[in-house]
């Protein structure tokens, strides 16, 4: 399982991206097993499945506040997970904020002041419909200074790998884009910066998902699998 550098200072905060060795975890590959799958898991992190709150992601930018009423929904089935999301934030402990990935970006955030906690889901559409742009907003909302989150992204595809037709290509600004792939962390990269987060609070992974065969890569395998990021706050 991948972790970050910088959320392991934190010794409340849990989390984490699964790789091939837990099995597919997504039910929208395939039910066969996935429920199996995640129980053991998270029981080998002795964290309590029933406390899950998975989103739907539809590579949009909805970003939507949970509670402790939330936890067990899109945790054993996909039918009721956080409908039409693509990030959840809370700021209640035992809590798991969970979603599946298998070439997009897991975007990881926690604000230690306030205990503020994210999980958002990033494919090209999200990246290029600048997410980001809606976690500022609701950070303002809460009252929270983006210069004081730490950010991190997991393993993804990177531009190594990322080739694209013209038609995702002209969404995005040409300084990012080089023979027909995109280098999407560093598009994010720029938008957290416009948004006054601070880069030495930023960690981008970079393992690419397609290159390393440790991990689900949708774009190698197709349906077979899904990694899983996940974050919560235990203290």
């Amino acid at each position: 399982m991948w972790k970050s550098n910088k959320l392991e200072n934190f010794a409340n905060i849990r989390h984490g991206f699964s790789d091939q060795s837990a099995g597919n975890l997504s039910f929208k590959r395939t039910k066969i097993g996935t429920l199996s799958n995640r129980n053991m898991f998270f029981r080998n992190l002795k964290i309590d499945i029933n406390n899950i709150v998975s989103m739907e992601m539809v590579h949009g930018t909805q970003i939507t506040k949970v509670s402790k009423l939330d936890r067990g929904r899109g945790a054993k089935s996909q039918n009721n997970v956080i409908s039409g999301s693509d990030g959840l934030y809370t700021f209640e402990q035992d809590i798991v904020l969970f979603g599946t990935y298998a070439d997009c970006l897991p975007i990881y955030v926690y604000e230690p002041n306030s205990q503020f906690i994210a999980l958002l889901h990033a494919g090209w559409r999200g990246v290029a419909s600048k997410i980001i742009t809606s976690l500022a907003k609701i950070l303002k909302q809460e009252g929270i200074k983006t210069k004081d989150c730490i950010v991190v992204v997991g393993p993804h595809i990177q531009q190594c790998c990322f080739e694209v037709g013209e038609e995702v290509l002209e969404q995005f600004p040409s300084k990012y884009t080089i023979n027909n792939r995109i280098n999407l962390k560093e598009y994010l990269l720029s938008q957290l910066i416009e948004e006054k987060f601070k880069k030495d609070n930023i960690e981008l992974s970079e393992i690419c998902t397609l290159h390393n065969d440790r991990f689900y890569s949708h774009r190698r395998e197709g349906n077979k699998g899904a990694n899983c990021a996940f974050i919560t706050r235990v203290l």
